[in-house]
């Protein structure tokens, strides 16, 4: 490759918190990701939103509604450790998983007679509560490879096996060190844990997806292999997603995050928060406390090559060139789709016939199963 341009890029400032009422900061301490994610997690800033809301309220127990990946649970925990206790709910096989092990539950999961052939190797690592865990979460990352024809599905279940002790040994020993402990877990609909379970001055915290149909094809694979309890719920519909609003709201002190603004919750917003330039914002409401808005800042640098024109030949000569952060950032801002999901590349490159700019492309950063071209 030739031309590599000038890098003056801090990958890491790629976010400006800003407020109306006063300097937002990072609050709490930062705490380790789960050994495997997925889209349950909410953003950094979210989570300093509601480690500082949580100071405010009384020493009660707290319930959270929609779990997830349990990301506001840890949030709670780095606040107040286990002096006060957090109480988890969902309906998915991975987020029940989650749940029942943090809830010092057993994980009644077992695999499926049909799947005894082609996963009976996982029989080893499905001992005790860490390792069946271990196995669900990094069942996330290959079983949707299980049953298909095709060299590359082979290919990868058999990288998969070879790779297994070393993988499942490493989350499993993360999983034991784990401190972040719940005073119990409900697996089941949302709004009947709130009318059955959560003690009627208790703070609730609640980001409902409000997509189930997409979070449990998201753990599909895993609910197909695995024989497990599934819980009792019902579809939400307009009017579900109406009742869990007004539920969350009943109460002194609440968090309730939404992917849409509501006209009549405005006297409750605490806050917007939207980390990148074509992120969908998320709207905070509370009770009470202080309000904060989170708007990305996405540095951008020229790229010093004369730009194709219009119906001009492409010339002879093509040639890559190396793109910092910002200069990707830039030209993309300019001439992609909106469409287009943002990202944080691995590798960005110009490209440029006869020393004219005509276009870029970029790598996303490899993930276990593929690398994804931008």
């Amino acid at each position: 490759m030739s031309g590599r341009f000038e890098q003056r890029h801090d990958r890491h400032a790629h976010r400006r918190c800003n407020s109306r009422t006063a300097p937002f900061q990072r609050v709490g301490p930062a705490f380790k990701p789960w050994p495997a994610l997925h889209d349950g997690s909410i953003p950094v800033p979210l989570r300093s939103i509601i480690y500082e809301h949580a100071g405010t309220w009384p020493e009660t127990d707290i319930y959270v509604g929609c779990s997830g990946n349990f990301t506001i649970e840890r949030v709670l925990h780095s606040r107040f450790g286990n002096a006060r206790p957090v109480h988890g709910n969902d309906i998915t096989v991975y987020s029940c998983a989650l749940g029942w092990f943090l809830g010092g539950e057993e994980l009644p999961y077992t695999l499926r007679p049909e799947y005894e052939d082609s996963l009976g190797w996982l029989a080893p690592y499905m001992e005790d509560r860490a390792d069946r865990l271990a196995t669900l979460m990094l069942g996330t990352r290959f079983l949707q490879y299980v049953g298909k024809e095709g060299a590359y599905y082979r290919r990868m279940l058999d990288a998969t096996q070879d790779q297994w002790p070393r993988m499942h040994e490493k989350t499993a020993t993360k999983l034991r060190t784990l401190e972040t402990r719940l005073g119990s877990f409900y697996a089941g609909d949302v709004r009947t844990y709130r009318r059955e379970e959560v003690p009627d001055e208790a703070p609730v915290v609640m980001f409902p997806p409000f997509c189930a149909a997409d979070c449990q094809a998201q753990f599909a694979s895993i609910d197909a292999a695995f024989d497990w309890p599934e819980p009792d719920f019902s579809e939400l519909t307009e009017d579900g997603r109406e009742e869990i609003i007004t539920q969350v709201q009943d109460r002194s002190r609440w968090v309730l995050g939404l992917h849409i603004e509501r006209p009549e919750l405005r006297d409750r917003l605490a806050g917007v928060v939207q980390t990148a330039n074509r992120g969908l914002p998320i709207y905070v409401h509370a009770a009470a406390g202080p309000r904060r808005i989170v708007r990305p800042r996405q540095p951008v640098e020229p790229i010093p090559m004369q730009r194709i024109a219009v119906g001009e030949d492409l010339g002879d000569k093509m040639t890559l060139h190396v793109l910092t952060g910002g200069q990707f950032a830039g030209i993309r801002s300019q001439f992609m789709s909106k469409s287009i999901k943002p990202g944080s590349p691995l590798l960005a490159c110009g490209v440029a016939g006869d020393g004219k700019l005509i276009g870029p492309f970029a790598f996303l950063p490899p993930k276990f199963d593929r690398r994804s071209p931008t």
